[in-house]
């Protein structure tokens, strides 16, 4: 599967100038689309248990990115999944850690974990504020269309957000 760029929504940044975005203010939210049908139910009840959190990011979508970005810290991760040789492990609670001072580059690869309730919110949310610090932010995210932190922040703050067609197998 590759990133369809005419599947692209582009909020607040005209990335078709000759001189490109400014990346110092750049955050992007990759996400899937909702499915229909009738295995939705079971698959976001495995994504959002609290049993499962820290889904691996497919290899192909990360090298596809990092060709594209260049990401130089892993805000959410372990060692077993890490994308990145830098990176923020659960021990460091990557929510209260100024990601600008990890990452010499500021280029920032997320995909934080899953849950219930607030928790993705609070991730996109550390990613706007990482963005006022001049830290491009790149994460993985469900399109959440009915939640607050989608409309309060991922509308107002990400620069583009990318939709992908299917759904990513995690591994």
């Amino acid at each position: 599967m590759t990133l369809d760029p005419s599947r692209l929504l582009v909020l607040g940044a005209d990335l078709s100038a000759k001189t490109g975005p400014d990346l110092s203010s750049l955050m992007v939210a990759i996400t899937t689309k909702p499915a229909n049908g009738s295995g939705l139910r079971h698959d976001l009840k495995t994504i959002l248990s609290s049993r499962y959190q820290d889904w691996s990011t497919p290899d192909w979508l990360f090298r596809q990115l990092d060709n594209e970005f260049g990401f130089d810290l892993d805000a959410a991760a372990s060692a077993w999944n890490a994308k990145c040789t830098n990176f923020l492990g659960k021990e460091e609670n990557a929510l209260t850690v100024n990601w600008a001072s990890r990452s010499p580059r500021r280029r920032v690869w997320l995909n934080p974990p899953y849950g219930r309730g607030k928790v993705v919110g609070r991730w996109v949310k550390k990613a706007a504020d990482e963005r006022r610090n001049g830290v491009l932010t790149v994460m993985l995210i469900n399109a959440r269309t009915s939640c607050t932190w989608w409309h309060d922040t991922v509308m107002r703050e990400a620069a583009e957000t990318r939709f992908l067609r299917g759904r990513l197998r995690f591994g």
